[in-house]
């Protein structure tokens, strides 16, 4: 038996968004999602799944989503998109209030991420 190793064929990426939200402001931010999700769907982004954790105490006031792209490049490409569509500056201003701040930039973990050779989603 032989090992063929195990090869992307494709740029393909995900992002991993984590928003902290101001103490308590939870669920004011998912509600800021729900809305904003229908212009990012006409966009033609490919959303995985928007989610809150629902058991860890210390994760109550987190909203995650997760994003898969063709590439990097198309990434850069769909967000400006969005970013400068005036149907979507509402929902981007409507959050701002329910954000946590850091050193005055908002708090929001965004990791772009490959899959491994060893994972289903490739």
């Amino acid at each position: 038996m032989r090992l063929e190793p195990v090869r992307a064929d494709n740029n393909r990426v995900y992002e991993l968004n984590i928003y902290h939200a101001v103490p308590g402001k939870g669920a004011d931010l998912e509600a800021v999602w729900r809305d904003a999700s229908k212009v990012v769907a006409a966009h033609g982004m490919k959303i995985l799944g928007y989610w809150v954790p629902n058991e860890d105490p210390g994760w109550k006031d987190r909203f995650i989503y997760v994003v898969e792209f063709s590439s990097r490049e198309e990434a850069d490409k769909q967000w400006k998109a969005l970013h400068t569509d005036p149907a979507f500056r509402p929902y981007i201003e409507a959050a701002k209030p329910f954000i946590e701040k850091v050193e005055g930039h908002f708090h929001v973990d965004e990791i772009y991420m490959r899959p491994t050779e060893f994972s289903d989603v490739r």
